[in-house]
């Protein structure tokens, strides 16, 4: 049995420090405190002025605010007294270069990379992130499930997930462009597609409480796969091919393709994709 009077705050102190640096590296190596040193902006601004992805730039701004290196006000975030005197490039007492040229850093900061540029860029532009992925997913199992085998309205209809999602799109995003999926990927609430996601899971579930083993054998209605393919929207552009392919193929088929084995797939691919980031299990 442990000894209680042992504590594990030196081991957790030392972790949060290392996730504080990178926090602050992050700011500096972005410039976003000679940003705002012209005045205090909001995350919209300040995206535009740094290029960088209003979401993630957000949670670098509310870990900085934490930290006590940048202030929330109603006008937008700012610098405090600490980042104006010591984090603007432009001031003698400028101490920004012992985050940014620190020697160590390369192998210290390795650790600290954001999370988040996993999810929402992806390995490179031609690769998916993992946002997409999780969307794609979703949506797949969502029409696949509530439609073609429970013929239900889909999850998404039921309870604002669009808007929700912060993607207006029907589609499941088979055949996107590479900007698409950079622009959605951008865009998605993730708060939200994970709420999405468990409510789809729990949908599908909803469906096989119903289902007899007979009823897997019966064959989807040519007319009806047309309507919710064509008329419903559930492929984009470019996606002709898909509906010859799923033409013939009973209710089985699709529970175990769009509810199972197309998870798998795609599942697969947010691994390799999140390896290749150096986020790698073993």
């Amino acid at each position: 049995m442990s000894d209680p009077s042992v504590s594990p705050e030196p081991i957790l102190q030392v972790c949060a420090g290392l996730w504080a640096a990178g926090a602050l590296k992050s700011g500096v190596d972005l410039k976003l405190f000679d940003a705002l040193a012209a005045g205090p902006q909001d995350v919209a601004a300040l995206s535009h002025t740094l290029g960088a992805a209003p979401q993630s730039l957000r949670i670098v701004l509310d870990a900085l605010v934490a930290l006590g290196f940048v202030a929330r006000q109603a006008q937008g975030y700012t610098l405090t007294a600490v980042s104006s005197t010591f984090l603007v490039s432009s001031q003698p007492t400028y101490l920004g270069a012992l985050v940014a040229d620190n020697a160590t850093s390369a192998a210290v900061f390795d650790v600290c990379k954001d999370y988040r540029r996993v999810v929402t860029e992806g390995y490179r532009p031609d690769l998916n992130s993992i946002a997409w992925i999780v969307w794609h997913m979703a949506r797949a199992e969502d029409f696949g499930v509530q439609r073609l085998v429970g013929h239900r309205p889909q999850i998404f209809d039921q309870e604002g997930w669009m808007a929700r999602l912060n993607v207006p799109l029907r589609h499941c995003g088979t055949a996107m462009a590479d900007e698409e999926v950079s622009d959605l990927s951008l865009r998605i609430d993730l708060a939200a597609l994970r709420d999405y996601w468990a409510a789809v899971g729990r949908g599908t579930l909803a469906v096989v409480r119903t289902l007899h083993p007979d009823d897997l054998d019966e064959v989807i209605d040519p007319a009806f796969l047309h309507h919710v393919i064509v008329d419903e929207g559930v492929f984009g552009p470019n996606t002709d091919f898909v509906e010859p392919l799923y033409r013939g193929h009973n209710k089985g088929f699709f529970l175990a393709h769009l509810g199972l084995t197309h998870n798998y797939e795609h599942a697969a691919e947010a691994l390799v994709i999140r390896g290749l980031l150096g986020f790698r299990r073993r």
